[in-house]
């Protein structure tokens, strides 16, 4: 039968409720369980407090605490006090066989001194081969596309002032309906916009190669180059227009040619003139692509022949 002594060993009021005994007696089994605290001394007083806690919460056994007899046998310590039977736990809130074997693996003795935490292998078992099925139920994710297919195209000076269209053969490697591997030959119609710079780069999706049967094909990328044909040259967007002089300086010098634009430029320049000279005539050059992007200029420029 409880009496005071037993509450008194766990610093507690006599008359407390069971959770207020079971919460008193964890903080002192913390405190002064062995394997929490090596002096001999506490280890004395957890069997004292482990023996109070059992009388008090019924569960008391035939062995007599250290002092209230001469008796030596081994006092056992066992965490099952603090958790419900596997039955219990299982009827109470409805788990499954698993779960209650996996709580129900959970064991801590003391005669020993050490620890000890037995889960059920199962339950390892059981969540491995869960995990693989998930893996395996997932959908196979689909491979993305190969990199895109590059491609460079010569322009001269003209067509990329005005504008024009280009017929470009693109090679990819694609897949049949039945799987089979095949090269596949695209006639691509690029569209220049008038006033495109040499190394502008123009995308076109889904049209490239594909890395599996059904996949996603990749994108093709046309880069713009200059071909260098013409008696004009290209820095930046303006248009420069080289005149070769045979004498060191010139009185005038008359202009008159057709830009690449295809707008006849004639203009009459005064001199003197000698090698170096520079003539602008602004908004003459490479056209504007878009709004907020001016038009280039025209620039002539004087240097002496070479003989």
């Amino acid at each position: 039968m409880p009496d005071p002594d037993h509450f008194a060993a766990l610093g507690i009021p006599v008359g407390s409720s069971i959770p207020v005994i079971k919460r008193a007696y964890h903080k002192l089994a913390l405190r002064l369980h062995p394997d929490k605290n090596k002096d001999p001394g506490p280890g004395d007083k957890f069997k004292t407090v482990t023996h109070a806690y059992e009388v008090l919460i019924g569960k008391a056994q035939d062995t007599p605490s250290v002092g209230a007899g001469t008796s030596t046998q081994t006092q056992t310590f066992n965490y099952s006090a603090f958790r419900p039977s596997t039955a219990t736990f299982n009827s109470t809130h409805g788990l499954n066989r698993q779960f209650a074997d996996f709580v129900a693996g959970f064991h801590f003795q003391t005669s020993t001194g050490t620890f000890g935490t037995g889960v059920r292998s199962s339950f390892a078992y059981t969540t491995a081969n869960a995990r693989k099925r998930k893996r395996d139920d997932e959908p196979k994710r689909p491979l993305p596309p190969p990199p895109a297919i590059e491609h460079e195209l010569y322009c001269t000076l003209e067509q990329l002032a005005r504008g024009c269209k280009r017929h470009l053969s693109v090679k990819s490697n694609v897949f049949s309906k039945s799987g089979a591997p095949s090269i596949k030959v695209r006639r691509l119609v690029v569209s220049v916009e008038p006033g495109s710079l040499p190394g502008e780069k123009l995308k076109y999706s889904k049209i490239g190669s594909q890395r599996e049967p059904g996949g996603d094909p990749s994108g093709v990328i046309v880069t713009l180059r200059l071909q260098d044909d013409g008696p004009l040259a290209l820095e930046g967007r303006n248009f420069v227009f080289f005149v070769h002089m045979t004498s060191r300086e010139l009185s005038h010098y008359r202009l008159n040619i057709i830009d690449p634009r295809g707008e006849a430029v004639k203009k009459q320049i005064l001199g003197p003139i000698c090698s170096g000279t520079e003539h602008i005539l602004h908004g003459r050059g490479m056209p504007s692509p878009k709004p907020g992007i001016p038009s280039g200029d025209l620039i002539v420029r004087f240097v002496r022949q070479r003989k």
